[in-house]
């Protein structure tokens, strides 16, 4: 994904990578990056994925700042009793 801001609606998601931001609603991260909606709440509600507890998925794919949308109360709600 390139700079801050530069994204366009025929760059794949960077969480699914199976479509274009252009053929899903999407969400911008107060970090600048746009994924699909869908594919950010699948990624909050993952959990961890092995023996180790780490919290990967509440961190941007793409920068690695944890996650937070003020544009999106729905996801909000979701990062509220993780965090």
């Amino acid at each position: 994904i390139a700079k801050e801001g530069t994204q366009d609606k025929d760059e794949l998601c960077a969480i699914c990578y199976t479509s274009g931001l252009g053929q899903e609603p999407c969400v911008q991260l107060d970090c600048k990056h746009m994924y699909h909606h869908s594919c950010v709440k699948k990624l909050i509600n993952s959990g961890w994925n092995g023996a180790r507890i780490v919290f990967n998925n509440l961190d941007c794919p793409v920068c690695k700042r944890g996650i937070s949308c003020s544009t999106s109360p729905e996801i909000t709600q979701l990062l509220a009793p993780l965090l």
